[in-house]
């Protein structure tokens, strides 16, 4: 990220996300700044969490069951903090506390099928071969005449021009 001056209005969100117990990650994505620096002003504004602050300040039973109803419920983590006014990882250690489980809101991804890759047939490998020796010869040629600055600018179009003559001659 570009370096971007920090601005009063930047500091006072830091500050007051900061409190909430919200982490320099989670604050650093809503500011659009680096976690290392968020953390760095952090240090710079002399914040520092503890009771009081809303730092390991106790459930109340009420709270919980809030937290039950959203998190089981699918409720996305942030909104939840945002709701109970409670950072991130307070919300997700508790439930994690508590044995909460959420409500699976995608259906698990198919399982990943490993397919063997195919070993090239002895023709394949020499028509690799001859298109290998003949770009050479044709990076030469072209390198000798001034035209090439380098091989991968050449490649494309020789590539294009030697699939087009194999479908012609019928060979692929």
């Amino acid at each position: 990220m570009a370096r971007v001056p920090w601005t009063a209005a930047d500091r006072a969100m830091l500050q007051e996300w900061y409190e909430q117990g919200d982490s320099a990650g989670s604050i650093a994505e809503r500011l659009g700044r680096s976690t290392g620096s968020v953390r760095a002003q952090i240090c710079a504004l002399g914040l520092r969490r503890g009771v009081g602050q809303g730092y390991k300040r106790p459930w109340t039973g009420s709270e919980l069951e809030r937290l039950q109803e959203l998190y089981e419920g699918g409720t996305p983590v942030a909104e939840i903090a945002r709701q109970l006014e409670r950072g991130e990882h307070a919300i997700t250690t508790q439930a994690s506390e508590q044995g909460y489980k959420r409500l699976e809101t995608q259906p698990p991804a198919p399982p990943v099928r490993r397919t063997r890759r195919r070993r090239a047939t002895e023709r394949e490998r020499e028509l690799l071969l001859e298109c290998v020796i003949t770009f050479r010869r044709l990076y030469k040629l072209a390198q000798e005449q001034g035209l090439a600055s380098s091989k991968a600018a050449l490649f494309g179009p020789f590539l294009s021009m030697y699939q087009g003559e194999l479908r012609r001659a019928g060979r692929r």
